[in-house]
C-alpha cells in the first residue's frame, strides 16, 4: 500500500497557492502515480477531486482598484487589470458576498460569466509579441531562414504537440498555425481540445511568435477548465503525442513541490519508456523546470532525461531566480519573465505571464527554427546545439541552470559536425554545405568550432557541444 500526494501545475504564476488534498491510497503502480495536478496563477487554485465540482458555486470575480473587502474569502487574488479571484469556503457564503457587491455597485460575478477584454494589443516589440523573440535571436535566426528558402512553402513541415490546456484555435493571430484536425482532448476524450483556461493558448503564442508558418501547433489538451490534471491524462498526452508523430513537444507543466527519491524513481521508470520511445522516433521535448525556488531534480516531469529542461531568464540576461527552479537537469535557460502573448478571445486576446511555463516554448520554437534549416537533427543534436551556442550567464548564477540562455543569433553557419560517411573515417564539415543524406545518421554528433573555423583538416581545434 502506497500512500502520496503529487501535485502538478501549470507554471506561469507569480503566486504560487496549492490547496492541499487527501492523501490518496493505491495498490498498483499506475494507481500509485494517478495524482493530483495542482495548478496556482491569478484566476484558477487547485482542488481536490470531491471539491472541484462545486468550485463554481464558490468562487467570485471582482473588479475593483485598491483594497477590497473580501469578505470573508478563503483565498484573494488580484492580478495586474485589478481582477481579484475570491474563493469561499462555502456556497453560501460566495452567494452572501455576490449580493453584498451588488448591494454596493462593485461589479462581481460568476467564473463563467466572465468575459472581457483585460488588454489591448501591445506593440511595443512588433512585429513580434514580446521582447523574448529579439532576445533570444529567434527574429535573426527567422532572416537566415528566408535566405536559404524561396518561401514557407519550401521549408520541411514541424509538428508541435502543445501538451497543455488546449488552445484558443479561433484566435487570429493564430490563424493557419493550429491543426485542430489532429488536435486531442484526452480530459473529455473527444476531438475538441480548445482552451478553457487560457495558459495553453499562451504557450501557443509564444511558440508561433518565434517560428514561421512551416511550424504548426497540435493542442493536446490534458487538464480542466481550472488547470487540474493528473499522471492519467498526462501519459495519455504523450501517447497521442507520439501516435501523431510529432516532432517536438512543448510541456510547460511540473510539480510544484521537491518529490522523495523513492517518487523520483516510480515516475523515471513508469515513464522513462515512453520518453526514450520519444528520442527514437526523433521528437524532442521540452519541459518547464518549474517556477517555486526548488531543486529541479526533483521535480517532475524536468528531472526526465531524453528531454530539454528549461529554466527563466530575464531581459538582462540573468536569471528570475523567484520564478525558476534551479538544479543538474536543467540544459538552458530562455525568456520567463513578463511574456506577452496571447489569450482565448473571450479572456481578452493577450495578456502578460511570468514562469518557466513561458520560457519553455521558447526553446520549443527555438529547436524548431534548428529543424527547419537541419531537418537530419536529432533531439540530442537539437539540445546539444542550443546549449554549445548559448549566450553565458553571469558567474553569480554558476551552473545551477543550465548552460546559458538561448541564443539563436549566435547559431552562425560555421556550426560543424563530425560524424562518418558512409562508414568512412571520422571528419568534420560545414552544416550549410553539406549534404546530410549521405551520412550514417547512428555516427552524427553536433560540435562547435573553438577557433570559429570551419575545421577543413584536423589542425582545427573543435569540441563536442555536450
Amino acid at each position: 500500500m502506497k500512500r502520496v500526494i503529487v501535485n502538478l501545475c501549470i507554471l506561469f504564476a507569480l503566486f504560487s497557492l496549492t490547496a492541499s488534498a487527501e492523501s490518496i491510497h493505491t495498490d498498483t503502480a499506475e494507481e500509485y502515480l494517478n495524482v493530483l495536478f495542482g495548478i496556482t496563477d491569478t484566476r484558477q487554485m487547485s482542488v481536490a477531486d470531491d471539491t472541484e465540482k462545486d468550485i463554481d458555486d464558490r468562487m467570485l470575480l471582482v473588479r475593483y482598484d485598491g483594497e477590497l473587502d473580501a469578505r470573508g474569502a478563503a483565498y484573494d487574488i488580484c492580478d495586474k487589470y485589478s481582477i481579484h479571484t475570491l474563493i469561499y469556503e462555502t456556497k453560501r457564503a460566495a452567494d452572501a458576498a455576490y449580493e453584498y457587491y451588488a448591494k454596493i455597485g462593485i461589479s462581481a460575478c460568476r467564473n463563467e460569466e466572465l468575459s472581457v477584454a483585460y488588454v489591448t494589443p501591445d506593440t511595443t516589440y512588433a512585429p513580434y509579441l514580446s521582447w523574448g523573440a529579439r532576445g533570444i535571436g529567434s527574429d535573426i535566426f527567422k532572416e537566415r531562414l528566408e535566405t536559404k528558402y524561396a518561401s514557407t512553402d519550401d521549408m520541411p513541415k514541424i509538428t508541435v504537440a502543445v501538451i497543455d490546456s488546449g488552445i484558443d484555435y479561433t484566435h487570429p493571430f493564430l490563424e493557419n498555425r493550429v491543426d485542430i484536425s489532429r488536435g486531442y482532448d484526452c480530459r473529455n476524450n473527444d476531438t475538441d481540445p480548445f482552451d478553457d483556461n487560457h495558459h495553453g493558448t499562451h504557450v501557443a503564442g509564444i511558440i508561433a511568435d518565434n517560428t514561421p508558418e512551416n511550424v504548426t501547433l497540435v493542442p493536446i489538451k490534458i487538464t480542466d477548465k481550472y488547470g487540474n490534471t493528473d499522471t492519467k491524462f498526462f501519459k495519455a498526452g504523450i501517447e497521442k503525442a507520439l501516435e501523431l508523430k510529432a516532432d517536438i513537444i512543448n510541456i510547460s507543466i511540473a510539480t510544484d513541490t521537491e518529490l522523495d527519491d523513492e517518487k523520483v524513481g516510480i515516475l523515471k521508470t513508469t515513464f522513462g519508456e515512453l520518453f526514450d520511445n520519444a528520442e527514437q522516433s526523433g521528437i524532442t521535448i521540452c519541459i518547464a523546470a518549474g517556477n517555486g525556488a526548488l531543486n529541479a531534480d526533483k521535480v517532475f516531469p524536468g528531472f526526465m532525461e531524453s528531454a530539454i529542461t528549461v529554466a527563466n531568464s530575464q531581459p538582462d540576461g540573468g536569471i528570475n531566480t523567484k520564478s525558476s527552479n534551479y538544479g543538474s537537469v536543467i540544459d538552458i535557460a530562455a525568456p520567463g519573465t513578463k511574456i506577452y502573448s496571447t489569450y482565448p478571445v473571450n479572456k481578452g486576446s493577450y495578456g502578460e505571464l511570468t514562469g518557466t511555463s513561458m520560457s519553455c516554448p521558447f526553446a520549443t520554437a527555438s529547436a524548431a527554427l534548428l529543424m527547419t534549416k537541419y531537418p537530419w537533427l536529432s533531439p540530442h543534436d537539437v539540445n546539444s546545439m542550443l546549449k554549445a551556442y548559448a549566450k553565458p550567464f553571469p558567474a553569480e548564477y554558476g551552473k545551477a541552470y543550465g548552460a546559458g540562455v538561448l541564443d539563436m543569433g549566435g547559431i552562425t553557419p560555421t556550426v560543424i559536425l563530425k560524424g562518418l560517411k558512409n562508414g568512412e573515417t571520422e571528419y568534420a564539415v560545414d552544416y550549410d554545405k553539406t549534404d546530410m543524406s549521405e551520412y550514417d545518421a547512428a555516427c552524427v554528433h553536433i560540435w562547435k568550432s573553438l577557433d570559429s573555423m570551419i575545421p577543413v583538416c584536423k589542425k582545427h581545434v573543435y569540441t563536442r557541444g555536450e
